[in-house]
């Protein structure tokens, strides 16, 4: 397995992946999303290849203001999943913040997802609450998460 920053060329492919693990057709996003993602300064957009192929994707952002990390996306494709690409993806956020001496990270995920959350918990992110309001509509609540890298 590979990890790389993701290059234009890789859009359709990170798309088709969201649109596939997405459960809500009102956070898809779109390809011209993903493209300025990839042009921001503040963004790192890496996907992992598996035998040439990209089989999966993480956006993160560097907040400044706060000095932390939000994980804004992270996708696997569904015959992937299980198969520890999640993880290496996520420990290239965390990588990332150690070296920029970054003090948090944050993400989201819905509460009808039990193998998300099950997963952020493995990987050493802990619940730091709850957000009724952040998703459209109201479907479903926010379960917010951190990892704590420093005090």
């Amino acid at each position: 397995m590979k990890i790389r920053r993701a290059e234009r060329s890789d859009i359709e492919t990170c798309v088709r992946i969201h649109h596939e693990t997405e459960l809500y057709e009102d956070i898809n996003i779109t390809r011209s999303d993903m493209i300025t993602l990839i042009k921001s300064a503040n963004c790192r957009f890496l996907v992992s290849e598996e035998k040439g192929k990209v089989v999966g994707y993480i956006i993160f952002r560097h907040e400044k203001w706060n000095n932390s990390v939000y994980i804004d996306q992270l996708f696997i494709e569904s015959k992937f999943q299980g198969k520890g690409i999640g993880s290496r993806l996520l420990n290239e956020a965390v990588k990332f913040a150690k070296k920029h001496d970054i003090r948090i990270i944050f993400l989201d995920t819905g509460n009808d997802r039990p193998n998300a959350i099950r997963f952020y918990l493995k990987n050493g992110f802990e619940i730091a609450g709850y957000n009724k309001d952040l998703y459209k509509g109201g479907k479903k609540d926010a379960i917010m998460f951190s990892y704590k890298l420093k005090e």
